[in-house]
């Protein structure tokens, strides 16, 4: 018993060494008169913390979406705010805040009869809809809609404005050789003959077009058949080859976007007529061009409900020309899971 004390001595005396100055402090703050204060418990259990009900049909909204959503303490000050945190393609026009979803559904009409929604495009189980903000509670607890997503607002791949459009020596030459398009467009390499775009239309969504750039016109005036414009008051213009041809055409390629949609339309199907050496991969194609960004001056981003709009557009059009279609899309961003799991992935 004696050995059994004597080893917890040092353990008691340890405990009398740090608890004794605590009390001899306290002892000494009510000597002089000071009244000893506790600190309070600041521990705070997870169960005590005040979390908002979630909507019945908030399960089904992409999570951005729900800080939007219509509430009695919203303002379009703090939506405004919450739109540059996380940009999302939101618009204010006569009153009414309309904001492009994407929505996975198998009745994307059953969408376009609702009050407050303008069913846009349709791209197999995924419609691409405007709708009024304070339609979102009816639309996602809609039986047939299965999830909304925000159609978020990505940037372009913006690169230094291509030589070929400044009339200096640039880098299509090289680019042309390293994917043997120059094989292609002389008929080499086996091929039954050359192959220079002929009967076929390129597509492009991107920062505005320099119409009047000698690479995208013939003979026969414009190569452009249609130049769709997207407004930033959300509507959009739609320019013919006879309107291009005839001038007059207000949309441009501005400064903010550094000349980046004229730059891959040349690369893509430039005819090198400013220089030989700038040709792009398909100089014969016919082009359908879309400004995908809502700014004159082409500052901002792509809505993804504005580029899948703009990619089912170019296929529409070159169906009324009886061409297949390829659409170049030099743009992207960061707001999914990259794994194909989101709408505007699948779309």
């Amino acid at each position: 018993m004696t050995l059994l004390s004597t080893r917890f001595i040092p353990a008691f005396l340890l405990v009398a060494i740090l608890v004794a100055p605590a009390s001899w402090a306290q002892s000494d703050l009510q000597r002089r008169g000071l009244t000893v204060v506790t600190p309070p418990d600041r521990t705070i259990k997870v169960e005590d913390i005040a979390r908002p009900a979630l909507p019945a049909w908030g399960s089904k909204v992409d999570p951005a979406l729900l800080a939007l959503s219509p509430s009695p303490a919203r303002d379009a000050r703090v939506a405004q705010m919450r739109v540059e945190d996380e940009p999302i393609a939101l618009y204010r026009i006569g009153g009414r805040t309309l904001v492009d979803l994407l929505i996975e559904t198998s009745t994307p009409d059953a969408l376009a009869a609702m009050p407050g929604v303008e069913l846009r495009t349709v791209a197999g189980d995924i419609a691409v809809v405007r709708a009024d903000l304070d339609a979102l509670p009816a639309l996602a607890g809609h039986t047939q809609v299965r999830y909304v997503e925000a159609a978020r607002v990505r940037q372009s791949t913006r690169e230094p404005v291509a030589s070929s459009m400044r009339g200096s020596v640039g880098s299509n030459e090289d680019g042309r050789a390293d994917i043997r398009a120059d094989v292609v467009q002389t008929g080499g390499g086996g091929l039954p003959r050359a192959f220079r775009g002929e009967g076929v239309v390129v597509g492009v969504v991107d920062s505005g077009l320099d119409v009047t750039h000698s690479d995208f016109s013939t003979g026969a005036g414009t190569r452009v058949h249609f130049l769709i414009e997207y407004l930033e008051n959300g509507g959009e213009l739609t320019w013919t080859k006879a309107q291009i041809d005839a001038g007059g055409v207000s949309q441009r390629d501005g400064d903010g976007g550094g000349g980046h949609g004229t730059h891959v339309t040349g690369s893509a199907a430039g005819n090198g007529t400013t220089q030989a050496a700038q040709r792009g991969v398909a100089p014969n194609a016919d082009l359908v061009f879309v400004k995908g960004v809502r700014d004159a001056d082409s500052n901002g981003g792509f809505s993804d409900a504005d580029v899948i709009d703009g990619v089912s557009r170019i296929f529409q059009q070159a169906a009324d020309l009886g061409q297949p279609a390829v659409a170049n899309l030099s743009l992207g961003g960061h707001f999914s899971p990259h794994d194909g799991s989101s709408l505007y992935e699948q779309a």
